[in-house]
């Protein structure tokens, strides 16, 4: 039975949301009896920080994880790390030229990388296997979207893209670039994958609260934004909701706090560190209502976001905006609140009306999480992706 590969620059087994969707991908795949292992071939944990990854390797829920060189830990001296860096690349093309037979697939999750994709997809070709690219976000993008990098990232597709067999995208827009700068290729769209988890307790709390787990800035989750709609909701409904926030120290923090500060909710709004993942989901199951405030630009007009799939799946409704995938799934008032982006008063509206009729509530949340049992599971989606790996075969011997 041929296998899959998946590599990347992410770690493993604790991380973020992308490190979750690669789980998703693996689970995914041994639920179709395909053999997977997910290589890594970038050293993942910071030095002077603690590790939250120490093994070398590992196996995790059915599929087996390796780091390239055998530790995920990054040494002091700076020129050794970027020797290393250069070394582990060597090392996975080399690990490749011994191991991937004909009919393997390599998924290649890694959003930056040029040179490696390129040796792997010249590996993969000599030995009749498939590369593929994971499309989760705008391929070669960059945060600024000035001219001259939007100019690069369009370069950077005429010129790596086709090097691949195909793609697996996570949105209609990254499906139709994809086409777009390789006609010839073979695209899966596949949503994103999330799984229920019945062991998690929610999280208790003596007030409703309002829960936001992952990165703290204004351009992705338009986080100061969203606090500002949260102290208009609470003059509104008399403070009796919380904000509890989880993640990484914002770079907006000054602004945030003049905003709890201004508004008196210092009693309200709790910041939380990165969360190991079961707790992260507990505080989700917990919560009274989710905010994915998504800004209008080309990251999240591309993309689709996990975290939306674990907010439905554990029961919690949630507000979001209409910019970017989500809004082929959800509809407003019958799946989820949507929204205009950049709009503060908006979401305060959604807050109040979530918070003063409990039985719309209650039942957008469940349609919410029906739509993610029945679409967004790595059963149904695996079997779609099994489909496509073997329709992936069966050009290549045209």
């Amino acid at each position: 039975m041929s296998r899959l590969f998946i590599v990347t620059d992410n770690p493993m087994p604790n991380g973020m949301a992308a490190t979750e969707r690669i789980k998703c991908y693996a689970k995914a795949a041994t639920g179709q009896g395909i053999p997977c292992e997910v290589v890594i071939f970038h050293r993942t944990e910071i030095f002077g920080r603690p590790p939250r990854n120490t093994e070398g390797r590992g196996e995790i829920d059915g599929f087996r994880y390796r780091y390239i060189h055998g530790t995920p830990l990054r040494g002091s001296n700076v020129v050794k790390r970027r020797l290393a860096d250069w070394m582990d690349k060597m090392r996975t093309v080399a690990f490749f030229e011994r191991h991937l037979c004909k009919d393997d697939v390599i998924l290649l999750y890694a959003s930056e990388e040029k040179t490696l994709s390129r040796m792997l997809a010249f590996v993969a070709h000599r030995k009749k296997a498939t590369i593929i690219r994971e499309l989760c976000e705008y391929p070669y993008g960059y945060v600024d979207e000035t001219p001259l990098t939007q100019t690069k990232a369009k370069w950077y597709l005429r010129t790596f893209f086709h090097h691949f067999d195909g793609a697996i995208c996570i949105s209609e827009a990254l499906y139709q670039l994809a086409k777009k700068y390789h006609p010839q290729g073979r695209y899966l769209k596949l949503p994103i994958m999330v799984e229920e988890r019945k062991d998690i307790t929610p999280h208790q709390e003596s007030r409703p609260y309002i829960f936001h787990g992952g990165t703290m800035t204004e351009r992705k989750d338009a986080i100061v934004s969203t606090m500002k709609a949260y102290a208009k909701a609470c003059q509104e409904t008399g403070r009796h909701l919380d904000f509890i926030l989880a993640g990484p120290k914002s770079p907006h923090e000054k602004e945030l706090n003049e905003i709890i500060t201004s508004n008196h909710l210092q009693e309200h709004v709790r910041f939380l560190p990165l969360l190991g993942h079961d707790e992260l989901l507990s505080y989700q199951k917990g919560a009274f209502l989710t905010i994915l405030n998504k800004n209008d630009n080309l990251q999240n007009r591309h993309g689709f976001s996990t975290k939306l799939g674990e907010v439905l799946i554990a029961g919690t409704p949630v507000i979001t905006t209409t910019v970017g995938e989500a809004n082929h799934w959800l509809i407003d008032g019958e799946s989820a609140y949507i929204v205009r982006p950049n709009s503060p008063d908006d979401i305060a509206r959604k807050i109040v009306q979530a918070y003063t009729n409990t039985a719309e509530r209650e039942a957008i949340a469940l349609r919410g999480k029906q739509i993610a049992l029945q679409y967004f599971s790595t059963s149904y989606q695996g079997k779609r992706m099994k489909s496509y790996f073997e329709e992936m075969k069966r050009s290549r011997k045209d």
